[in-house]
């Protein structure tokens, strides 16, 4: 009887470790904006939108689009490249963001969700909480090796805020 209860506590255990594991591992979007690599927490993105016509607003920073129609409501579009200041995108494809600022980032493509129990995330040097990037995840890819900093929303919206003011 004795031995039946302690391997049921056993049981008990191993499914809460588990569970724990599973809890830890984060789940991001990889995606390129131009021909770079970038990833963001699957669950900050409400949706992904292709296709959409962007209306221009004007007085605004150089890397911010204009508008998106979602579900009737506006939504900012940010080019990611330009955010970054490389090269300009002409894509159609927005990553609508899961927050009250309504934001959609424009970038290239889509690549994966990845796992970070199958890659390793690695804090950044020196970054701090105005930071574009507090961590970079790396994992190997279709094509070799891919290391791809981790979007810091908060410092991202600061600057874009920031921005705005001053425009």
């Amino acid at each position: 009887m004795d031995e039946e209860i302690l391997e049921a506590i056993d049981a008990e255990d191993t499914e809460k470790k588990e569970e724990v594991s599973e809890e830890e591992a984060v789940n991001y979007l990889v995606f390129k904006a131009g021909l770079n690599f970038y990833a963001i927490e699957s669950k900050n993105i409400q949706e992904v939108l292709r296709n959409n016509e962007i209306f221009p607003v004007p007085f605004v920073p150089d890397y911010m689009k204009g508008v998106v129609n979602f579900y009737g409501k506006p939504c900012a579009v940010v080019d990611f490249s330009l955010f970054q200041d490389y090269a300009e995108l002409n894509s159609k494809l927005f990553l609508v963001l899961k927050d009250e600022n309504d934001i959609a980032f424009q970038v290239s493509e889509i690549l994966d969700f990845h796992n970070s129990k199958n890659g390793t995330i690695q804090k950044i040097a020196g970054a701090s909480e105005a930071s574009s990037f507090n961590s970079t995840l790396s994992f190997m890819g279709n094509n070799g090796p891919v290391n791809a900093p981790i979007l810091n929303l908060n410092g991202i919206i600061s600057k874009i805020r920031m921005d705005l003011e001053n425009a």
